[in-house]
């Protein structure tokens, strides 16, 4: 008898683990055997073939064990690196939970895994490398290339995110991070039930500088053994921490304690978050600097579509930004275009529809249209998905059939030759087709659901011609979402990536021009991009009379053609309708000429000053003796160079928004690291009480402060009443500066007794009264309980929306200083000064500089010995006083000495503070400023009366820039337009006007004390 090793189960390669099995597979074929059918000799020389089999088996099965302990040997090496990547996987996977369609499947980062260890075959361990060297260069290699394949999904905005997980997860699976540690710098300690019973530090006082939710986290972090005594210190070390916490460098220096151990760079960062939270995106960048090295996005080029991965049966979903998000600048059916006019099926055959109004496209034609392109080849467009109301019962069978059972051909025609017999439930897709589906990130919920089997879950109600879908788990993915490629759409507003994809776009286009006549327009189309990044303290961008447009140019792939072929000397007369159309507001309109300007003038290259964008272009223009190719190279280098973000002199900025722009970021990312952590944080415990209650005392309170308002200003009003009638002429004429400060103090007390309604009604309501069923309570009521100025309020709130228990505690101020000015109420041996006002006392300021010119007209036009005149031979005087009126010019000017005083025809202002420049008492002229704080304004007098030979010229060599003047609001908040602009103030300087007006140098008066 043959005796076949297969039966035993051990060819091919096929090893049992044990001896045992194979002693026992051998009894087995022993046992079998039919005595009587062989003969004794055979059976023997049977048994030996066995023997022999199994200890040939038993030899190769003890070398295959020496090869794999040798395997293992050599790969126990490696195993860390698997550990390091499985912990970097795991920590970009908390993505998911800040973006949900950012859906990374376990073979996808497989793949990415695989990918990036097969670009490293190449880069086999060199001669003379250690093990521990190329294990190390291994492991930076899989970092860097799972965490680039995350930038380039998500695009360059959630660089610092994407950055900050993997710095932190490189700290984790080395174990230099602890969990506390890392639960610590978020959600931070505070949120855990568990610290609420924590007691404070005794003996230890709170530092002034320091506020009470700070060190109150500080107390908390005492539980940590790295952080104890943090508050000991921070009280009894006050001058080192400042002076750390003021530095740039962050979490790279020592700090200065808590302990005689060094922190390591997560603690520091911890404290960062805690003692200047304002500052947490740039010690974020700083900690992942330095665990990363180089910049993630250091390689990624323009924004661009994921064409080549697309399919005919996955459409392509664009998810849009929020609207007034930064980013949210070009439309990308733009590119879209321009990919089609790429492809030759695209080209002939796009179409756009956009949906949410059915009389532009009813149902019936977006179903044949997508029929037909379906068919065709066609490209097809759906914008605005989230406006759909409901999606109609045959628009969702097509599109479950697509992404479900459609079978892609290459050409229907041809098959119909070929009699392929094609099924009723099968339906048939062109290979050339593409989708395309454009909806807002936020709204993604918007898009038909599904729970288990899109065929079988969704419930349609059929009403008429359209289905509504009734049942949508929030939970479950889309339909539309799960088969689709998702795309998020943004792009950097960085100034060095806007000019590195402008010059890589431009090199594209068909109209070119050389590198040395692009790059000043080139610079110009970068520095407009980047501003946007400042938001409202830039406001360059809100009085654009087409934004759509101007925002379509300014991001576009390429420059607008009738912009890259003119000269710079056409786009300087053509500035007032550069990007879009004309600018409706002035002041924007001037700082657009000024940026052309210093852009596109051959003039301003002769005298370039440093740190200004004339310096920029000067840095970023090539040699004129390179070639083309090389100009363009050393032109790239330059724009790598710039740092990030850039300085904001560079691009006409002061440093003032900077500051603001850093705290935006880091409250941002905070929040972003927050909602991406799979930690539950458990909401506090009786919010909705704590709220009413505390509601309830700010209401009581202010219904106080108004009634005390009101009391101090009832004298003054019934005064005013009780007077005689109020008139221009005669001995006992009001002077018309009095009537505008009785006027305010009139106005005040009814908006006061207006108020007192309101919040007595939201009072009467929470002690248990009915809801009123007025719509002024109501809109009072929702906007109190969510914090915000009600809309009834806001028409007297001049300094724009605040904060309402601002706004009152505002009220309360203004009502006694009008009363102050008025000298009702004040003693009679006080020494109330005479026209020495506070602009923010007034609810209309400018009333103040009319009355001077009333008083000016008055005093010029009617003798002293005719204020008995009757007041109808003035009335019919009064074109004329007009004119003369008209004629009077104020004359305004900075108190520069140590004791200004009131002018003899005019009135002193007081508590003036000019913010992105500083002023200079020395030589009285403003001068640069890198203090983002306002800094105070010496008093400003306005006379009617022109100024005398004896007063002190201005100082020579000195040009004169026309400040405007605002009313700023709390925390600094400026509405920079042309319409809340006060008066203009001449203003000695020491910067340049178009320097000025480029950083929106501006003159404010701030809330009241």
């Amino acid at each position: 008898m043959e005796m076949n090793v297969d039966v035993w189960g051990l060819g091919k390669g096929q090893i049992h683990p044990t001896n045992e099995c194979m002693q026992e597979q051998l009894l087995l074929l022993l046992l079998f055997q039919n005595p009587k059918l062989q003969k004794p000799a055979k059976f023997l020389r049977n048994m030996v073939r066995a023997q022999a089999k199994l200890c040939q088996l038993r030899a190769h099965y003890e070398e295959i064990e020496g090869q794999k302990l040798q395997e293992m040997v050599l790969w126990a090496p490696y195993r860390p690196v698997v550990w390091h990547g499985m912990a970097m996987v795991k920590a970009l996977s908390q993505l998911q939970n800040l973006l949900p369609l950012f859906h990374m499947s376990l073979e996808n980062w497989l793949a990415a895994a695989k990918q990036a260890l097969d670009s490293m075959k190449p880069c086999e361990i060199n001669h003379g490398e250690d093990l521990a060297s190329h294990l190390l260069q291994l492991r930076a290699h899989l970092t860097r290339h799972l965490l680039g394949s995350t930038v380039t999904a998500l695009g360059c905005i959630q660089v610092p995110l994407v950055g900050a997980l993997g710095a932190l997860a490189l700290l984790q699976v080395t174990g230099k991070a602890s969990e506390l540690e890392r639960l610590a710098l978020w959600p931070g300690l505070a949120a855990s039930p568990s610290t609420v019973h924590s007691k404070p530090v005794p003996g230890v006082a709170r530092p002034a500088w320091l506020g009470p939710r700070a060190w109150r986290e500080c107390e908390m972090l005492e539980l940590l053994p790295p952080f104890s005594g943090l508050c000991a210190s921070l009280a009894g070390h006050s001058n080192a921490w400042q002076a750390y916490l003021s530095l740039s460098s962050t979490v790279l220096g020592p700090a200065p304690g808590p302990g005689p151990e060094p922190l390591s760079l997560l603690q520091k960062l911890i404290l960062w978050r805690v003692l200047r939270p304002e500052c947490l995106a740039d010690a974020l960048a700083d900690f992942t600097t330095s665990l990363l090295g180089r910049p993630l996005n250091e390689n990624m080029g323009a924004p661009t579509m994921p064409f080549k991965h697309s399919q005919a049966t996955q459409p392509i979903l664009i998810l849009l930004p929020p609207p007034g998000h930064p980013t949210a600048t070009l439309h990308p059916l733009t590119v879209i275009q321009k990919l089609a006019a790429k492809h030759q099926q695209g080209q002939k055959h796009l179409q756009v529809i956009a949906l949410g109004s059915e009389t532009w496209d009813p149902v019936s034609v977006v179903v044949s249209t997508l029929c037909q392109a379906m068919c065709e080849g066609n490209w097809l467009v759906l914008d605005n998905c989230h406006l759909m109301p409901h999606w109609p019962k045959e628009l969702l069978q097509l599109l479950l059939e697509l992404l479900g059972r459609a079978r892609v051909i290459a050409d229907l025609k041809s098959e119909q030759l070929l009699g392929q017999p094609e099924s009723r439930n099968v339906a048939t897709v062109h290979r050339d087709f593409r989708l395309w589906l454009i909806v807002p990130a936020e709204a993604s919920a918007s898009l038909p659901g599904e729970e288990l089997n899109p065929l079988q879950a969704l419930k349609l109600e059929v009403g008429g011609n359209c289905a509504v879908l009734t049942e949508h788990s929030p939970s479950s993915p889309a339909v539309l979402t799960q088969h689709s490629m998702p795309v998020f759409w943004n792009q950097s507003l960085e100034l060095g990536h806007v000019l590195i994809d402008s010059v890589e776009l431009a090199q594209q286009g068909l109209y070119m021009q050389p590198l040395t006549q692009a790059l000043p327009l080139l610079l110009l189309h970068g520095l407009l991009l980047h501003r946007q990044l400042y938001g409202t303290q830039d406001q360059l961008w809100a009085s654009l009379s087409n934004p759509g447009a101007a925002m379509q140019e300014l991001a576009g792939e390429a420059l607008p053609v009738s912009f890259t072929v003119i000269s710079p000397h056409e786009s300087l007369e053509r500035a007032s309708v550069f990007y879009g159309g004309p600018l409706e507001d002035t002041e924007d309109r001037e700082v657009l000429i000024s940026l052309t300007q210093a852009c596109l003038s051959p003039s301003n290259r002769s005298r370039v000053q440093p740190h200004t964008p004339q310096s920029l272009l000067a840095t970023l223009m090539p040699l004129p003796e390179l070639r083309e190719l090389d100009a363009m190279a050393d032109c790239k280098f330059q724009m790598h160079l710039l740092r990030s973000p850039p300085e904001p002199r560079l691009c006409g900025l002061n440093e003032g928004p900077q500051a603001w722009l850093l705290r935006r970021q880091s409250r941002a990312l905070l929040s972003a690291l927050q909602r991406s952590s799979p930690m539950w944080v458990p909401a506090s415990r009786g919010g909705a009480q704590l709220a009413e209650r505390r509601l309830r005392q700010r209401l009581v309170q202010a219904s106080r402060r108004l009634e005390s308002l009101q009391d101090l200003l009832t004298p003054s009003v019934r005064q005013n009443k009780s007077g005689a009638p109020w008139s221009v002429l005669g001995p006992n004429a009001r002077r018309p500066l009095e009537g505008v400060l009785e006027t305010e103090a009139l106005e005040l007390s009814q908006l006061v007794g207006t108020l007192q309604r309101d919040l007595d009604c939201l009072l009467q309501q929470l002690k248990g009264a009915p809801p009123c069923p007025s719509r002024r309570c109501a809109a009072v009521a929702h906007a109190l309980w969510t914090g915000r100025l009600p809309s009834p309020w806001r028409p007297h709130a001049s300094a724009g929306s605040q904060p309402p228990w601002h706004w009152l505690r505002q009220l309360s101020r203004r009502g006694q200083l009008l009363v102050r000015y008025l000298g009702v109420g004040a003693d009679a041996g006080s020494d109330v000064p005479e026209r020495v006002f506070h602009l923010s006392a007034f609810r209309h300021p400018r009333r103040l500089l009319l009355a001077l010119r009333r008083e000016a007209a008055l005093d010029q036009n009617v003798p002293s010995s005719n204020f008995a005149g009757s007041r109808g031979s003035f009335s019919s005087q009064l074109p004329y006083k007009r004119l003369e009126m008209n004629s009077n010019l104020l004359h305004l000017r900075v108190e520069n000495g140590p004791n200004p005083t009131v002018p003899e025809r005019g009135l002193l202002l007081i508590g003036l503070q000019v913010l992105h420049a500083e002023w200079d008492p020395t030589t009285g002229a403003l001068q640069d400023s890198r203090s983002s704080q306002s800094n105070p304004l010496p008093p400003v007098s306005i006379s009617t009366q022109a100024p005398g030979t004896s007063d002190r010229p201005p100082p020579e060599g000195l040009t004169v820039y026309s400040c405007p003047v605002y009313m700023a609001g709390p925390l600094d908040t400026t509405k920079l337009q042309s319409r809340n602009i006060v008066m203009h103030l001449p203003l000695p300087t020491k910067v340049s006007p178009s320097t000025c007006v480029q950083r929106r140098v501006h003159v404010c008066s701030p809330p009241l004390p």
